[in-house]
C-alpha cells in the first residue's frame, strides 16, 4: 500500500492556517499563574492563543507553592516529577516552550533539563526569555552556567525576548542571532477585560485620596527580599506630610501577605495600607485603572509589563529607573525612598497634564507583539497520517 497525504483540513477539525497547516500542541514551562506576575500573565495570555488557534496546551507549572487546581495546569514539585511529565507529552508530539529567567541558577539547570528530555524524544524546543539585560546570570564570564545556558540556547529552534539590547545579551552568551526575536511581552489586548476592585478595597479607596497602587513579591535573589515594601512604606511617610489621606493598596506577595501586613503596623502605618493578596489579573487591572497612581519598585526590572498596563489604563506611574520602561513612566533612583517620595509628589501636582498625555498617547494602545510570537511556533507538517486506500 502506498500512503497518501490526507487533507489538513479534515485533521482532528483543527484551525488552519492558509498554507494548509494546523497549529502542533505545544506545552508550556514557566510560572504559569497564580500567583498573577508579569511573567505567568504572559504565558496565560499566550495559552489562549495558542488554544484559540486550535492547538491543545497542557502547562508545566513551575510555581509549585500554589494549590490551585486549573485544567490543563501541572504543577511539578521535584526535578523527576518534570522530567517524567514533559516525556510524556513531547512523546505525544507536542511541541516545548520554556519561558524563565537566568537569576537563579536551578532556572538554568532546568532550561538544560527541558531542552535534553526534549531533544532525546526527538521534539522541538523553544525559549521565552523573561526580563531585561541586567539578570545575574545573563553575562557569559558566568562559568559554568553561562556553558550550560549555551547548551539550552543552542538546542532552542527560537527564542524570544523583550527588546534588542535582551537578545545582543543572549548573543554574546551563544545564542545564534538568526534563531533569537525581539518582540516585547506586552501586548494591547492585555488590558482588554478589566475587572472591578472587590468591596473591600472599594471602601479603602474611598476613604484615601490619592491611592497609589504597586504590585510586590518576595524577591528572594536579592540581599533585601521585602524591599518593595520597606521602600513603599518609607515613601508614603513622606508623602502623608503633603497629602494626609493617601492610602496605597498592594496587590500580590503571594504567601507573604501577613507578613507585609506586620512590616505597616511596625511602621505605624497600617490604616494607610491595603492588601489584597493575589488577584486574578483582570482584578489586578480594576484596581490600577482605579488608582491615582502606580507605582513598581523593583530594583532590578527588565521590561514590566504592569508598568505598561497602567499607562495604557490612563494611570501615571512612578517607577524605578530604568532604560526599559517607557518614557511616559517617571522614574526614580532604584531603593531610595525620598526620590520615590519626590517623583510621586511631582506627578501628584500634575495629574491632569500627564493623563492627558496618556490620554493622547496612540502608542500605548497599539502595543502589541504576540501576533509576530504566535507566528514562530511550529505547524503540522503536510503529511499528517496514512491512509490504506
Amino acid at each position: 500500500m502506498r500512503a497518501k497525504p490526507c487533507d489538513p483540513r479534515k485533521h482532528s477539525g483543527r484551525p488552519v492556517e492558509p498554507d494548509g497547516s494546523p497549529w502542533r500542541d505545544v506545552v508550556l514551562i514557566g510560572p504559569h499563574p497564580p500567583p498573577y506576575g508579569g511573567p505567568g500573565v504572559h504565558m496565560m495570555h499566550l495559552r489562549r492563543a495558542l488554544e484559540a488557534r486550535g492547538a491543545k496546551c497542557a502547562v508545566l507549572s513551575i510555581w509549585s507553592r500554589s494549590d490551585v487546581q486549573m485544567p490543563g495546569v501541572y504543577r511539578v514539585r521535584s526535578g523527576p516529577e518534570f522530567c517524567v511529565r514533559l516525556s510524556g507529552f513531547v512523546r505525544r508530539g507536542f511541541h516545548t516552550h520554556h519561558l524563565f529567567n537566568v537569576e537563579s541558577p536551578k532556572a538554568v539547570i532546568l532550561a538544560v533539563i527541558a531542552a535534553f528530555v526534549t531533544r532525546v524524544w526527538g521534539g522541538t524546543y523553544s525559549i521565552g526569555f523573561i526580563g531585561g539585560p541586567r539578570q545575574r546570570l545573563l553575562d557569559h564570564a558566568v562559568v559554568p552556567w553561562s556553558a550550560l545556558f549555551r547548551q539550552a540556547l543552542r538546542t532552542a529552534h527560537f527564542v524570544v525576548c523583550n527588546n534588542p539590547e535582551v537578545a545582543d545579551a543572549l548573543v554574546r552568551v551563544g545564542a545564534p542571532r538568526p534563531l533569537v526575536h525581539p518582540i516585547p511581552a506586552f501586548h494591547a489586548k492585555q488590558t482588554a477585560d478589566v475587572g472591578v476592585p472587590d468591596a473591600a478595597t472599594l471602601r479603602f479607596s474611598a476613604a484615601c485620596d490619592p491611592v497609589l497602587c504597586a504590585i510586590v513579591h518576595p524577591r528572594f535573589e536579592t540581599e533585601h527580599p521585602h524591599h518593595e515594601m520597606e521602600l513603599l512604606l518609607a515613601a508614603v511617610r513622606v508623602v502623608a506630610d503633603r497629602f494626609p489621606d493617601i492610602g496605597c493598596v498592594v496587590i500580590g506577595g503571594a504567601e507573604y501577605v501577613s507578613t507585609y501586613a506586620r512590616m505597616a503596623l511596625a511602621a505605624g502605618l497600617e490604616r494607610r495600607f491595603h492588601f489584597t493578596g493575589e488577584v486574578a489579573h483582570r482584578d489586578c487591572l480594576g484596581v490600577m485603572a482605579a488608582s491615582t497612581v502606580f507605582v513598581r519598585a523593583y530594583l532590578k526590572d527588565g521590561t514590566s509589563s504592569s508598568v505598561r498596563e497602567a499607562l495604557a489604563l490612563g494611570t501615571p506611574a512612578v517607577v524605578s529607573r530604568n532604560s526599559q520602561h517607557p518614557k511616559a513612566a517617571r522614574q526614580f533612583s532604584p531603593n531610595n525612598p525620598l526620590d520615590l517620595a519626590a517623583q510621586l509628589l511631582a506627578t501628584l501636582e500634575d495629574l491632569a497634564t500627564i493623563r492627558q498625555q496618556l490620554a493622547a498617547d496612540s502608542n500605548l494602545q497599539k502595543a502589541g507583539g504576540l501576533e509576530r510570537e504566535l507566528a514562530l511556533f511550529p505547524r503540522m507538517p503536510e503529511r499528517l497520517g496514512m491512509d490504506s486506500g
